[in-house]
């Protein structure tokens, strides 16, 4: 007898595609994903921002200097908060500087933050603060001047 053969019809598939990782997402591609991508993008950082949440235990802080910004001619006209790192005057500017935003006041100010422990030397302050001026109030975009070069114009402006 002879021994029996059997015959197997083998199909082959092509392969799945392997499925996304886990939390992965597609690339985009073209400029409307492009653009979906962006608006993304703009919607996480607005999530994540700080000013988004409101400060806690600050309502006292938050009044002071939501006044100071909306008074039409704040006396004296500058405001400096100081205080230890990390007790939230950051926090607090940027909060009431969004909650006037998002009410349609973006132009009632604007606000020059400043770490002064990054500051190589005092005055490069005058520098930080001219550019600022000169950007937001005078529209020169390239504006800069070296920090002795901004004290003096910056005095000779506001004298």
């Amino acid at each position: 007898k002879a021994p029996a053969t059997a015959a197997a019809a083998v199909t082959v598939k092509p392969a799945p595609a392997a499925a996304p990782a886990r939390g992965a997402m597609a690339a985009p591609s073209g400029p409307q994903a492009t653009a979906a991508a962006a608006t993304a993008l703009q919607d996480a950082v607005k999530r994540l921002s700080i000013a988004a949440t409101r400060p806690a235990c600050r309502d006292e802080q938050l009044t002071l200097v939501r006044d100071f910004l909306t008074a039409p001619d704040p006396q004296p006209p500058t405001l400096q908060l100081f205080g230890m790192p990390g007790t939230g005057k950051t926090a607090v500017v940027r909060h009431v500087l969004s909650e006037l935003d998002a009410a349609g006041d973006d132009d009632a100010c604007s606000a020059l933050f400043t770490n002064g422990y990054a500051l190589q030397r005092p005055a490069e302050l005058y520098a930080r603060l001219y550019t600022h001026l000169a950007r937001t109030r005078l529209g020169e975009a390239d504006a800069f001047l070296l920090p002795e070069q901004a004290a003096a114009a910056l005095e000779q402006r506001f004298r």
